[in-house]
């Protein structure tokens, strides 16, 4: 659409013109009212989530280091980012788990996995899920969106799997909420379970989901 008539009244339009007739891309470099549109819907459609490679190690290596660095989008500290952690998480995702990455312009800003313990007893069970989005990219649902493509796979392709599990800080409320919302059940308390920087002590909050289509094997 190359052109987007503004239906602002001039009264309330933030440039000295109205109503508006230029280009639609400008529009949204111009006009602070439209700018949440293209920051939103239309940035959105560029993304897109996809099974990772192991090719993709450079690029999700830099999101832990980025995600790392800004303080509280995972638990591990910017120097507990090692390229051994990021190999592991995602061969053993490969192997026998999920690992699914958000690609935009051909950047990975956004990656989650899961897979299981690796203890005969516990594998019906996915567990080590971390998620991990990018400063810029955070509050654009792109968290629900990847643990909703990674719960229906597991529902549709991993009939053997029963339970995939997760913690999440108490006072996470954001993240509280997204785990509910997902038909995750808040199973327990962990007690002090988490030690900051500042010497200060957080619960970690347990939560399971099940899947419906599990065939006990």
């Amino acid at each position: 659409m190359p052109f987007a008539p503004c239906l602002l009244p001039f009264a309330f339009c933030p440039l000295p013109f109205a109503p508006c007739l230029l280009p639609f891309a400008y529009l949204s470099t111009v006009c602070p009212i439209l700018q949440p549109y293209f920051k939103t819907t239309l940035f959105r459609k560029k993304m897109m989530i996809r099974p990772a490679l192991l090719a993709d190690f450079e690029g999700i290596f830099r999101l832990y280091k980025t995600v790392a660095a800004q303080g509280n989008g995972i638990a591990r500290e910017e120097d507990e980012i090692t390229e051994g952690y990021v190999q592991e998480n995602l061969t053993r995702g490969l192997d026998d788990g999920i690992v699914l990455v958000v690609e935009s312009n051909g950047q990975i800003v956004a990656e989650i996995h899961t897979y299981p313990i690796g203890i005969r007893i516990f594998e019906h069970v996915l567990s080590n899920l971390t998620i991990a989005i990018h400063p810029d990219f955070q509050g654009k649902s792109i968290g629900y969106q990847l643990f909703k493509q990674l719960l229906e796979k597991v529902e549709n392709d991993m009939p053997h799997i029963l339970r995939v599990e997760l913690h999440a800080r108490d006072g996470n409320e954001a993240a509280i909420r997204l785990y509910k919302k997902l038909g995750f059940e808040l199973e327990g308390y962990l007690k002090n379970r988490d030690k900051l920087a500042d010497g200060s002590f957080y619960d970690d909050i347990s939560f399971g989901w099940m899947n419906k289509n599990y065939k006990r094997q």
